[in-house]
Formats: structure tokens, C-alpha cells, sequence
């Protein structure tokens, strides 16, 4: 995959940000876009300025941070009083789980916190940093959800691109709490795998990218409990693409059930495009 320069990676992001608000996947000042440049920096949407009336130079450059060799602790968020063997199987083999004050840990989840050598830091939370700003126009500061982004690129090396939007039909799943699994479209299956449902957590600071964090390393798309969808990709158009897809499939979805009972795909076809969706994710 060829490495794009920055003003690439600028004018793509102004160009995504044109789609998503020419299709009312977003609206005024609403949703977030991010690429990251190398492994230290990130080109993140600025706050309070519209995606539909960017220009390249509203971009903001940050720092990625968190880029030691054993890896930043994830965070369990502050109003989560229980960790399970979920949070802990979301840490990387080795890694380390921050917890607030008080929280209570299952035996399940200790015993596979010893297996798999991930470190539980039972510490007071410390206050979500600012993103470090290496380069921004007068005027302009990155995303108040900045630190959602960087924390999603330190889980996932993978990831190149976060988008961020409040699609219509996605987002209504996202209130109700109504999940977007099952098995309907191929397409979704192989392109989008298993879309998360994450808990509502505030955003802004610590507690969202902790509340997604037992989802990251299964999922490439998210519904956010309250509050909108993210969907990752390797470039800014996969993950686009991915964000188009999935409020497609919200639409659709809710079409099929005001009509009646929907036919699901068959076990055998689910596992076939499954592991259509774990190769994709493999490949360089």
C-alpha cells in the first residue's frame, strides 16, 4: 500500500468530509475525522468547523503518543464498576488494564489476566491529557473526540483512518440500544464483520475510548450508545465506505422489519463470510 503524503492525506480528508455532510450523514459542526500520517502523528478534523466547508489548511497535526515499546494501558471507564474476562481479552497478550478506585474484578477475569501476563493497575484514574498539537492554523484546534481517535490507533496498528459520523438510521439503532448483527447481507458480513454495540460513556475524555476498548480489537464498526457510529479502515475511503455500508444496512434493516419476519443467512454462509472478514483484516 503506497504511503500517502500529507497534503494527500489533507485533501482526502476535506473530500470525506464533503461526502458525509452532502449526504447527511452528518450535520452543522457534528462528527469527526482522523488519518494517521506515520507511527508519531495523526491528521485529525479541527473542532467547531463544519465537514462539508473544510479547507486543507483547518487541519490539525497531533502527536499519536503512547507509542512506548510495551504499549499504553487501556483504560476500564471511571462509571464501570465490574470487569470481566471481555475486558480483559480485549488487552493485548501482555498488556496492562487500567482500573478506577473501587471496581471489583471476577475470578474469571483475574485468572485470565495470569494466563495471558496483562497487568491489572488498580490506580485512580488520571485526567485525560490535550492532545499535543504539533501543527494548526490560527484559530484552530483539533477534535474535542481527539482522544477517542489516537486511542483507537494505539489499539490497532492496523488502522489508518477513523470516521466518525451521526448517520440517521445507524444512530437510532445506537439510542434504542438495538443491536446490528444479524446476519442479513453478505456484503455487510465480509466487508463491515460484527458491528459493536458500546456502551453510552461521556465524550471528550477518558471514559469513551475505555468503553470501547474490550470492542477494538473484534470490530471495525461501532454503534455508540447515545450518541453515533465510528468505523475504522486502512485508508480513509475503507473506512468511509464502511460508515456508507453500515447506514445502508441500518436503512435497509429497518425497512425489512416493518415488512415481516427476515430470512437470515445460514450458518454455513455466516462462517464463509466470516472468514472472508478475518483474511481481509489479515492482509497487509
Amino acid at each position: 500500500m503506497p504511503i500517502e503524503t500529507e497534503a494527500d492525506l489533507r485533501r482526502e480528508i476535506v473530500e470525506i468530509g464533503q461526502r458525509a455532510y452532502e449526504r447527511f450523514l452528518v450535520a452543522a459542526n457534528d462528527g469527526n475525522i482522523s488519518a494517521r500520517l506515520d507511527d508519531e502523528t495523526v491528521l485529525v478534523t479541527p473542532t467547531g468547523v463544519s465537514k462539508g466547508f473544510m479547507s486543507t489548511t483547518d487541519i490539525v497535526k497531533v502527536s499519536l503518543g503512547g507509542s512506548e515499546k510495551e504499549g499504553p494501558a487501556q483504560r476500564v471507564p471511571a462509571s464501570q464498576r465490574l470487569v470481566t474476562e471481555t475486558d480483559v481479552m480485549a488487552v493485548p497478550f501482555g498488556g496492562r488494564l487500567a482500573l478506577p478506585d473501587g471496581v471489583l474484578i471476577t475470578p474469571l477475569a483475574r485468572q485470565i489476566a495470569m494466563e495471558r501476563h496483562v497487568t491489572l493497575a488498580e490506580t485512580s484514574v488520571e485526567p485525560t491529557p490535550s492532545p499535543k498539537v504539533l501543527a494548526a492554523a490560527e484559530g484552530r484546534r483539533p477534535s474535542s473526540e481527539t482522544p477517542m481517535h489516537l486511542a483507537i490507533y494505539r489499539a490497532r496498528a492496523d488502522v489508518r483512518a477513523v470516521v466518525h459520523t451521526h448517520a440517521p438510521v445507524a444512530t437510532a439503532f445506537a439510542l434504542t440500544d438495538v443491536r446490528l448483527d444479524e446476519p442479513l447481507l453478505p456484503e455487510v458480513l465480509a466487508d463491515l464483520g460484527p458491528v459493536a454495540l458500546v456502551p453510552y460513556a461521556p465524550s471528550g475524555g477518558e471514559e469513551l475510548p475505555g468503553a470501547m476498548a474490550p470492542y477494538l480489537a473484534g470490530h471495525d464498526a461501532f454503534l455508540l450508545a447515545n450518541h453515533g457510529a465510528v468505523t475504522l479502515g486502512r485508508t480513509l475511503e475503507e473506512a468511509f465506505f464502511r460508515m456508507e455500508r453500515l447506514e445502508l444496512f441500518a436503512r435497509i434493516h429497518l425497512a425489512a422489519k416493518t415488512l415481516g419476519p427476515m430470512r437470515t443467512l445460514s450458518p454455513e454462509e455466516v462462517a464463509r463470510l466470516t472468514a472472508l472478514w478475518e483474511q481481509s483484516r489479515r492482509q497487509a
